[in-house]
């Protein structure tokens, strides 16, 4: 994954932070200049509709956050069935709003405010290919057994 140079080539300030994914998005959170905030992972694409909608409502914001709907591209395919359809993820906050991240994976947001739901999808290109989705299963697969038994 290249994100870390691409941002950095685009003028992002790149803050090291360690721990579960809701730690290092806390840290992210604590070091934000902005006052609204979108949380997006290297998997994820704002399509030029959806960076619309997001500057419409932050303009006049009528929620602390807002969830956006996932559009889940497995192996090319969009997953439009098996609960894959309803996958839904708060990411954009208005940073003073954002109480703390929390779970070690399938993090979830807490905030002082009501939620609204954006129109647009949020892209989400997950399993590219073979070889990538079985490496991801593997890395994820101890994660996902260790919430079972906290």
């Amino acid at each position: 994954d290249t994100t870390p140079e691409i941002a950095k080539r685009l003028g992002a300030r790149l803050v090291p932070a360690v721990g579960s994914f809701a730690d290092v998005r806390n840290e992210g959170v604590r070091v934000c200049k902005s006052d609204w905030v979108l949380y997006i992972d290297a998997d994820e694409r704002v399509i030029p509709d959806l960076a619309k909608e997001i500057r419409t409502v932050i303009s006049t914001p009528l929620h602390a956050a807002y969830a956006v709907n996932r559009s889940n591209i497995l192996y090319g395919y969009n997953l439009q069935h098996g609960g894959w359809e309803k996958d839904q993820v708060v990411r954009l906050f208005h940073r003073e709003k954002l109480i703390r991240w929390q779970g070690s994976i399938h993090e979830h947001a807490e905030v002082d405010g009501s939620t609204g739901v954006l129109d647009t999808q949020l892209l989400h290109l997950t399993h590219r290919n073979l070889i990538q989705g079985l490496h991801k299963t593997a890395e994820w697969t101890p994660l996902e057994a260790q919430l079972l038994f906290d």
